[in-house]
């Protein structure tokens, strides 16, 4: 079993790998990732396409076996838009944020902030996980 002080002397700062000069060497690496890169973001926005388009094709089929109204529907719907709203600009803020924290404190204060901002955010879905949303419970006006 690894110990919590190898698994923190793992994180530690690595040496700068050696600069690859040697430009069939370059050429070779670029196109091997060049391939991997494209079809790997082709096959993610394909899924992030079909999940998002044939949403309309499962409404009747999961508005009938929960028993969503309307209005129960369209708060479901709202939230998966928001959530993905939300999840676009906390990228784009923690992004600027983690950039800011690397220049000054290195790779590992930005391991450790994601580290404790994953256990909040688990411990935070873990309370309120039992908890019903009165929207979707009906109490809604």
């Amino acid at each position: 079993m690894i110990s919590f002080k190898s698994a923190v002397a793992r994180l530690r700062t690595q040496p700068p790998s050696p600069t690859i000069r040697d430009h069939s060497e370059i050429a070779r690496k670029y196109r091997y990732w060049r391939v991997r890169v494209m079809y790997s973001t082709t096959a993610g926005y394909a899924v992030f396409y079909l999940v998002r388009n044939n949403m309309s094709m499962a409404t009747k089929a999961i508005t009938d076996e929960f028993g969503f109204s309307n209005t129960q529907w369209g708060a479901v719907l709202s939230a998966v838009g928001l959530t993905g709203l939300f999840g676009y600009l906390g990228a784009a803020f923690c992004g600027v944020v983690t950039g800011m924290l690397v220049d000054r404190h290195g790779w590992n204060a930005a391991l450790w902030l994601y580290a404790a901002s994953a256990v909040i955010g688990c411990t935070l879905l873990a309370t309120t996980w039992n908890r019903a949303s009165p929207l979707l419970a009906g109490d809604a006006p």
